[in-house]
């Protein structure tokens, strides 16, 4: 059986990072830190797995904990715990810190639970950068294509029929060929697909022309 995965849990009031410890030790190794530098110092020392921190403390945000944390432990998953009010500081971790999720306060034990296990499974799996690539098909999923071998040939299928003789085509007049816009470059994105998330048809266009035609744009309204 391997070694358990190692959790730190962040938060300036200590009954909070009590109570969390007390809730996870059964199942993980469980570090708490109760300001950002302290966190600092402990990220130095030990190799984490996952780090939960809260956004609003007194010495240092939790956005600021997490931009750091990031280029001291970048294989570790990063959770962000915030409240409604501190939108500016879910965009920032979003696009600086490269959450893994973000909770609101308070957050369910349930959920919290869920998302640990989670983000645990993740990181065994290859850390943030394995949890943000683009995913696989699976089974049944309406919008995978069948891969070669689970899709019957044509010839499985239809018959092959006869080729009935046909007469000769008349000559034609050779047909004005329109040139074809020339291909972007080959990006990263190249025969991979793109899900645009909001109900902005304008937003959905803009990404289209962005991208090479042959990357599949999709949108989700909700």
């Amino acid at each position: 059986m391997g070694t358990a995965a190692r959790l730190l849990f962040i938060d300036d009031e200590e009954r909070v990072t009590t109570a969390l410890r007390a809730m996870f030790r059964r199942d993980y190794e469980v570090f708490v830190a109760n300001s950002g530098p302290e966190a600092i110092e402990l990220l130095r020392r030990e190799a984490i797995d996952v780090i939960v921190s809260d956004q609003r403390m007194p010495e240092m945000t939790g956005v600021e904990l997490l931009r750091q944390a990031r280029e001291l432990s970048p294989g570790a998953v990063r959770i962000l715990l915030t409240g409604y009010a501190d939108l500016a500081a879910i965009e920032h971790a979003i696009n600086e810190c490269e959450v893994f999720r973000y909770l609101m306060k308070p957050c369910p034990r349930e959920q919290l639970r869920e998302t640990i296990a989670l983000a645990v499974d993740t990181v065994r799996g290859g850390g943030l950068a394995t949890a943000l690539a683009p995913a696989e098909a699976v089974p049944g999923d309406p919008v995978a294509e069948p891969s070669p071998e689970a899709a019957p040939s044509v010839a499985a299928v239809e018959p092959e029929a006869p080729v009935a003789e046909e007469p000769p085509a008349p000559t034609a007049t050779p047909a004005t060929v329109t040139p074809l816009r020339p291909r972007p470059a080959p990006t990263a994105l190249d025969g991979r697909e793109l899900l645009v998330l909001s109900a902005e048809e304008s937003l959905l266009e803009a990404v289209r022309e962005a991208v090479p035609e042959d990357v599949e744009v999709r949108q989700a309204r909700t």
